[in-house]
Parts: structure tokens; sequence; C-alpha cells
């Protein structure tokens, strides 16, 4: 399981309600677990229908030490500066190296960690219907009374949803417009309805139903009190959604490469999906909250097809046609200056110091955001603004302990997110919500210091280094050559893998440590072995579950 995974057993933040005086999101803003201040800000809060509310919420969380002095290309800030996220409900896939549907993994986002999604053989029976129905499925379309009986059970169809016979009293009901199939068998004296798409369960604890439909790339999640969650989808009336991202393979291949054609000029590239935004939610009662997405793509060769390089939550629409809007500017990337900040880094780009990325066509598929969130914008259905929450921000802060003079202070500077302020329709506005930050060199640099309410209220944090033996997860793996030896580390999904080449007498010498409360360490019966191999060819592949050693010897056999 993935390190993300895995993060998911640590005692979950616990986060408070943004009030309209901005004092109460200070209010037990401190894990006592952790250590750590987690802040959830309400930007939006709008009342809807029949109880379907939804919010933009903003959340902070102070612990990024790990982050301050690694490079942009690895760990950039996201949209909010460093610390905060706005996260937005998300399906993705792991290919694990190939496009082998078989071979995917799939995670849900629920907020910023992933929960995987295990692959189900329940059928799911979505409703009964008499059997005298069967005769409407008999003319290959769907009829109005058909329909109805359809609605009367809660379920969604429209009347331009194809039917097809499977086999005898079986057929398939595909819905293009509601992103949906059914299938329909007679079952005794029942026409029994069933979820035709692939049923997935969450690896944690939960009682939603989940259907991934591949022929229209939707997923459907549909939680105990029946509010539908609808993740990607094709919507060829409304192109702006752009709620499905893509990769691009070559046959079951996904990797790096600018071949497009083969020699007889056949097309070797297709797309792929590899996310389902966040579609639509409904209520039982059928209103809706829509979304909508702005997404950068990028050609994979000089003619080949694009995949996603980012993707942006854009717009947000309730079921009175109140919108959200967010708007984006471009992030700092200064070029022939080491102390200019580049506040992200293209993980191939040739000349990272003297040229900003372009969306040139490449071989390889990297993915990384080049914007930043300046405001949220709300405005009635006639779009009126009625307010927005206006960003300011620090894009010159640095809490690395690199020179100026290195490349690596311009690698390492971190926008961090300094003021929101609420501006009314008409222009007017109250103060807004001031924050600084810990500077570079003190204990937790990076992490928020103190903040300002509207009101006037300042509210300040300290941080002190506790140091717990019992949870050191510092181990020092002694020399078996002393001088001579030399040690190359891997790391696997739980355990971490280690080499050493004995530069004198040529045998090398493996073993694998796995964390259980202490590190356990483990060598196969014949630990040290002979072998004339260089050390530049010492290399290792390591899964979840092994770990694949191979070098290359002076002879060139591996």
């Amino acid at each position: 399981m993935s390190t993300e995974a895995n993060n998911k057993q640590i005692p979950s933040i616990r986060t408070t309600q943004f009030e309209d005086d901005g004092n109460d999101i200070f209010k037990d803003s401190v894990n006592l677990f952790r250590g750590d201040v987690n802040l959830s800000l309400d930007l939006v809060s709008l009342k809807g229908r029949n109880g379907l509310d939804f919010k933009v919420t903003a959340s902070y969380g102070s612990n990024v030490k790990n982050n301050i002095q690694i490079s942009n290309e690895e760990k950039p800030t996201g949209i909010l500066g460093l610390g905060w996220t706005l996260p937005f409900q998300r399906i993705e896939v792991e290919t694990s190296g190939n496009a082998t549907p078989n071979d995917n993994t799939y995670f849900i986002y629920n907020d910023t960690i992933p929960t995987e999604l295990i692959r189900s053989n329940k059928i799911w029976e979505r409703a009964s219907l008499d059997t005298s129905l069967i005769k409407e499925l008999e003319t290959n379309s769907i009829t109005k009374k058909f329909q109805q009986a359809f609605h009367k059970t809660g379920l969604p169809l429209s009347t331009t949803a194809k039917v097809s016979k499977l086999a005898a009293e079986k057929w398939r009901i595909s819905d293009a417009k509601k992103q949906r199939t059914y299938q329909a068998r007679k079952e005794n004296n029942t026409l029994v309805i069933t979820a035709a798409g692939l049923a997935f369960e969450c690896f944690q604890y939960d009682f939603s139903q989940m259907i991934y439909y591949p022929e229209f790339e939707s997923w459907e999640v549909i939680k105990d009190d029946g509010t539908i969650y609808m993740y990607g989808g094709q919507f060829d009336a409304d192109e702006h959604r752009n709620v499905l991202k893509y990769n691009v393979r070559w046959s079951n291949w996904k990797g790096s490469s600018n071949v497009v054609d083969s020699d007889n000029g056949q097309k070797l590239q297709s797309q792929f999906v590899s996310g389902w935004n966040l579609a639509t939610v409904e209520n039982i009662f059928g209103d809706q909250i829509q979304f909508y997405y702005d997404i950068v793509m990028q050609k994979v060769g000089e003619t080949g097809l694009e995949f996603t390089k980012a993707s942006y939550i854009s717009k947000i629409t309730d079921m009175f046609s109140r919108e959200v809007l967010f708007q984006y500017k471009e992030k700092a990337y200064v070029i022939n200056d080491p102390a200019g900040a580049r506040e992200y880094m293209a993980p191939h780009w040739n000349d990272p110091y003297g040229a900003v990325p372009t969306k040139d066509p490449s071989p390889y598929q990297d993915q990384f955001e080049t914007k930043y969130l300046d405001a949220v914008v709300v405005q009635n259905s006639e779009a009126q603004v009625l307010y927005t929450q206006q960003f300011t921000y620090d894009e010159t802060s640095n809490f690395s302990d690199y020179d100026k003079s290195s490349n690596l202070y311009g690698n390492t500077i971190k926008r961090t997110l300094t003021g929101i302020q609420k501006i009314y329709g008409n222009g007017s506005a109250k103060p807004g919500l001031l924050l600084a930050y810990w500077p570079a060199g003190s204990i937790n640099a990076g992490a928020i210091k103190s903040a300002i309410t509207p009101e006037g209220a300042e509210i300040s944090y300290q941080y002190t280094q506790q140091e717990l033996s019992r949870c050191d997860r510092q181990i020092t793996i002694e020399n078996p050559w002393p001088k001579v030896g030399t040690p190359k580390v891997w790391y696997g999904g739980d355990f971490v893998f280690n080499a050493w080449r004995n530069g004198t007498t040529e045998k090398l010498k493996v073993a694998l440590y796995t964390w259980v409360g202490r590190w356990q360490s483990w060598e196969p019966a014949e630990s040290i072995f002979s072998a004339k191999a260089d050390i530049d060819s010492l290399n290792a592949v390591t899964t979840d579950n092994f770990v694949c050693f191979h070098y290359s010897s002076a002879q060139n056999s591996t």
C-alpha cells in the first residue's frame, strides 16, 4: 500500500467551524496527539434546498518541516501556498507502470488522503418492477410507461436510453444522458433491475455503494442518506465540465516516448482515463450541485495525443444557479537568478535556469501545477457579485538553509498565504485575516506563527521539539567492511533494501529492514556472495511485496 494510504492510519486531523467572526477557527486548533496546528476555513458556505448545502473549505496543517528543504520539483506548494490545501473530491487510477485495466488500482480522494477502492463481485439490485413491463422492453426503446415505472423506484432514466437484448428474458439498458447502464432480467415473477457497471467497495469501512461505468467513464457513489456523487462522465453537451483526466499509452504500455506512428503509418498511441473529478452531487429530490474544471493539456510527441498536465476547479453551480468562480494567476518562475523564485519545476525540462517550462510536445507525461488561487468570487443567478474572498501571499518566502548563490535557494522558495479578505459586491470590506509564519532557523520553520482576526484578536503559536526515544525510526547499519565497503539503499512499500560492495574483495552483502514498532532485519541464507560488479551498476526494483536486485559484471553480464 502507498505511503499516502498508510497515512490514513494516523489519528485524523480535527477541524473547527469557520464562523463569521473568524475567531472560532483557532479554538481547539492544536491536535493534541500530533502536536500540529490544524485550521479549517469555510471560504464559501451556501445554504441549499432539501439539505443540499455546500461549502468551499481551505485546510491548513503546520507539519511542513519535511517540505521546506526539498526542491519544488518534488514538493511544490499547492494553489494556496505552504501548508494550505483546497481539496476537491476525485477518483484516480494507479496503473502500476502499465495501462492494462485488470492491473489498475483505484483511489478515492474525499480530502487530501486517498482511500483504496476494492473490486467487489456483489451484484447491486437497484429495483424490482412488474413483469408486465417486459413488453415495453421488447420494443427496444424506452417508453414513457417504462420510464415512469423507473422513476417511481427513485432511479433516473431518459427516454433516449438504448435497449439491447442480451439473452432470453435479459436486457441491457444504456443511458448516455444519465451516464449509467442497467441490466434487466426476469426472475420468477419479477423484472429485476441491477447495475451493469463494475462494483467497488472502500478499503476503509464505508456503507457507500460504488459503481464504475466504463462505457461512459463515470462513477456513481451513493451515500447511506441517498445522496448521489457522480465522478467523471462524458458530457458532450457541455465541453467545459472537464471532469476527466487523460494519459497516453502505447497498447498496454504507459511510459515515456515520443513515438506516434509505426513504420507503416499506423497510429500507436491511444488515450485512457487516469482521473475522474467530482461532477455532480444530487440529493433524493433531484437537487444538484455541479462542478466545472479548467485543464491544461500537452501533446506526447510532435503530432501525438494529449495528456492532462494539470486540472483546476473553475466553477461550482448550485440548484439556485448561484455560482462560485475560482480565479487563478501564474506562479513565479524566475530564470538566470539563483535566488529567484521557481515555484514549480518541470522534471524533464532541459534548461530549468535559463528558460521557463512550456507546453511544447514532450515524450514525458509530467504533471504539475503552475497556478495559484488569487480569489474566489460568489455571484447570484443574475451574475451579480455577492462577495469575493481575496487572497494575498508572500511569494518570496524561503525557510531552507541554502545560500542565495545556490540554485537550490530559488528552487525551495515556498509561497505563503498571508491574508484573506472578504470584499462585498458593493466594494465595501471589513479587515481581513492576517497570517504570519516562523522564519528559517526556527524549530518549526515555515509553520504558522500568528494570526490576527478581523476583530483584532491575535493568536500566537509556539513550538517545542520533542524527542520520543521509543518512536525513533533512525537506525545505523554497520559497515561490514570498514573503509572499503560502499553502501546503496532502496525503498520499498514498507521496507528498506540495503546492499554493500567490498571494493577490495569484490563481494556483495544484502539485507532488508522493515519497521514493526522496532527495526526488524532479514537476510537471505547467502547474504554475502562474490560478484565482480561495478558500484554504479547496482540497482534494485522494489514493489510492495518484493525486491529484484540486479547488477552488471565486468563482462557486462547481469
